[in-house]
This record gives C-alpha cells, sequence and structure tokens, in this order.
C-alpha cells in the first residue's frame, strides 16, 4: 500500500493543480495557454455533450501540460481520490491493462504501485499515447507501456490475460449507455434488464481477465438507472462485484464518481439487486451516515408498526430478548431485512416501540447498534439472541 504522503508527492510532481471552481480554471488556462488554445476544446466537449459526433483528442492532446492541466480542470480532485482508494484495495496483479490511458498520468502511477508488475496503457488517441510516453519519461517508469488500439481485436493481439484491469471514465467512451424513463424504480431497470445481452465491447474486455482471479476496476459518473444497468452489464459479463470495497469518489465541484472492483468467476455469479441498490444508497449517503449528527428515520409506537407490517417480503436476521429472571414483562430488539433496507425494530411488553430504517450495507453497524440498547442490563437480566424460526424469541 502507498502511502497518502506519496500519493500526494506523485500528483505535485506530474503537476495537477486543484481549482476551486470550473471558472477558477477556465480562467487559468485562458492566462496559461490564450483563448486560442482552450475556447476551441472547451467548445468542441460542450458540442460533444449535445450528442455531436466529434473528435476532441487532438485539441485536448495538444501537449503533455495542456492534458494534465484539463484533466484537473474537469475531473477535480478524482484522480488523487482514486489513487488513494486504488492503493487501499491491496490488489495482487502481476499484468495490469489500463483502457483509456489518455495521458498516462494514472497509468504511470501504477508503475510505482506496482513495480514488479507488467503495465500496458492503451488508449484510442495516437496524440494521448505521445502524451502517455512523454509522462513515462519524464518520471523514469521503466515497467510501463502505452499502446494505441481503437478494437476489441487490437487488444486481443496484445496476448495473455491480465490480472488487473481498469477503466477510469471511459465506459460511456466504449458503449452508449441507454435511457430509462426518469419515472423507473432501480429495481425496475434490473427486472427490465433481465434477458438483455451485454455490449460485446465489454464482453470482450472480460474475457482477457485471468480467469478465478482477474479483476476489473471501473471508476464512472452514473446516474441511478445508468448505475443499475452497468451493475447488469458486470453480472452478465460474469464478474461479482465486491461492494465491500467500492466508493464513491469526490470528482469535481461537487460531483461523484462510482468506483466498483469486481472479478470474474468461471460459474454464474449469484446477483442481488437488493445488495446493488443498498451499496448505491449507503455510498451516496455515506458522509451523512457517518456524521455524528445524523439520525435515522425512527418511527414509534402505532406508525413504527403499520410500517414494519407493510414491508414485505422480509427476513429475521437477528433477534435479542431481554427478560427479568424474577420479573415479568421483557424487551426485544429485532435486526430485519427488507429487499435494501435494515429495519431495527424494539418493542417491550407494554406496547412501546419504535422502528429505524437504514441501508442493508450497514449490518454491521446496526447491529452493534443493537447491542448497545441491551449492554447496561445487570447480571438480574437474561439476554437471548435468536434467529428466524428459533423458539427462543417466542
Amino acid at each position: 500500500m502507498v502511502s497518502q504522503k506519496a500519493i500526494d508527492r506523485y500528483v505535485r510532481q506530474v503537476g495537477l493543480s486543484h481549482f476551486r471552481s470550473f471558472d477558477d480554471a477556465e480562467k487559468v488556462l485562458k492566462r496559461k495557454y490564450g483563448k486560442e488554445g482552450v475556447v476551441p476544446l472547451f467548445d468542441a466537449i460542450s458540442r460533444r455533450a449535445d450528442g455531436e459526433a466529434i473528435d476532441v483528442y487532438p485539441l485536448l492532446y495538444q501537449s503533455l501540460e495542456f492534458s494534465i492541466d484539463c484533466m484537473a480542470a474537469y475531473q477535480g480532485s478524482l484522480p488523487k481520490a482514486y489513487l488513494s482508494w486504488l492503493s487501499g484495495t491491496e490488489i495482487a496483479a502481476s499484468r495490469i491493462l489500463d483502457l483509456g490511458c489518455g495521458n498516462g498520468v494514472l497509468t504511470c502511477f501504477y508503475g510505482s504501485l506496482f513495480p514488479d508488475s507488467q503495465i500496458i496503457g492503451v488508449d484510442k488517441s495516437a496524440d494521448g499515447v505521445r502524451c502517455a510516453n512523454q509522462l513515462k519519461e519524464k518520471l523514469g517508469t521503466n515497467n510501463v507501456t502505452f499502446v494505441r488500439a481503437d478494437s476489441g481485436e487490437e487488444l486481443a493481439s496484445l496476448g495473455g490475460t491480465y490480472d488487473l484491469i481498469t477503466m477510469v471514465t471511459v465506459a460511456n467512451e466504449i458503449v452508449d449507455v441507454p435511457s430509462f424513463p426518469n419515472d423507473m424504480f432501480m429495481n425496475e431497470i434490473f427486472s427490465s434488464q433481465v434477458d438483455v445481452l451485454p455490449p460485446q465491447e465489454i464482453a470482450s474486455i472480460c474475457e482477457l481477465l485471468t480467469p478465478e482471479t482477474g479483476h476489473l476496476i471501473t471508476v464512472n459518473r452514473w446516474s441511478a438507472h445508468g448505475y443499475c444497468w452497468w451493475i447488469n452489464v458486470l453480472h452478465k459479463c460474469g464478474l461479482t462485484v465486491d461492494y465491500g470495497a467500492g466508493e464513491q469518489l469526490g470528482v469535481a465541484y461537487d460531483s461523484r464518481a462510482t468506483a466498483l472492483l469486481s472479478h470474474r468467476q468461471q460459474s454464474q455469479s449469484t446477483f442481488s439487486a437488493d445488495d446493488a441498490i443498498a451499496f448505491w444508497l449507503y455510498s451516496n449517503y455515506q458522509k451523512r451516515l457517518e456524521a455524528e449528527t445524523f439520525k435515522p428515520p425512527r418511527l414509534e409506537n402505532e406508525l413504527a408498526e403499520a410500517c414494519f407490517l407493510q414491508i414485505n417480503p422480509k427476513r429475521l436476521r437477528l433477534g435479542i430478548k431481554v427478560t427479568h429472571r424474577h420479573r415479568p414483562g421483557f424487551m426485544k430488539v429485532e435486526i430485519w431485512q427488507g429487499g435494501p433496507f435494515l429495519m431495527l425494530f424494539q418493542f417491550e411488553h407494554d406496547g412501546q416501540k419504535s422502528l429505524e430504517i437504514l441501508p442493508a450495507i450497514l449490518y454491521l453497524g446496526v447491529e452493534e447498534r443493537a447491542r448497545c440498547l441491551v449492554k447496561d442490563f445487570t447480571d438480574e437480566y437474561i439476554i437471548v439472541d435468536y434467529h428466524e424460526n428459533d423458539t427462543a424469541g417466542q
């Protein structure tokens, strides 16, 4: 694992700036390169976003320094946040493919993170590969090679498989993301894609992963609908997503990108839309959930009971029953899962009830909270754990 100081040092070494806003970045770039160098690129990017088929890369990669400054303007803190996240995954990889490597800023970092590995950076832009080779020479990164390739056949011609393939902000460059009606729910997106085959371009890339041990990292700014579609694509390509390793990374000016780590399996992996939705909920609200001032939604008494009864299907994951050794009465704390949500349901023999609702990915934290609710009972009380169909909870 590379330290945060090493990442900061690398970011400074390659010259990635930090801008407070896009307007600030635009002013700096115009002052540094002149309007004639900046305005055509910004105009081309805007026209492309509006659906015009236009090649922005000759403008973007007019020089290495210019491309790095534009990377900082459009991606903000994403490169630094991504490198910090990647260094914490502790993936073992002897052969790595970086798809859409661009100017090589991320690829060359792989060279220091994986010093004994063979690393290949691939981009469809010859100008991007030229800039990447200039950066490689500047940094003296000897275990990295840059290649121009623009099709699955050209990638396959490189030969062999890869322990790690990274695709950072390039998925929507490779395939067109379908649009869905705005009023569709996330679970409906998954249901609509059951019989839809994955794009051949993505399936071909996944075939380059080493069987059983190959990992794919993707980072993209997804809408909720686009995220559901992408998760389904990964599953259809035989990959299992490690939601525990995923994270929403800060990008630029309050926007975020979803970093996902998945691995290849020979057999068809099991798939849970509930897990995928739970990750989206948790990762998008992570800062609020971790804040000391955050209070999960809490319902009480009749409202708690009504809500609890309406959420179905659900299953009991843990129950804790507290009874006095010599007096009647009891208290129960139960954790139920209904879809992507956990329900912490607390009720007592006198009819007092409360219900808290949180994303299912927070199970360990919710269990800790449940146990905290009963930890102060003295030895005069009996505390028993129970699960579904246990008689201990009766």
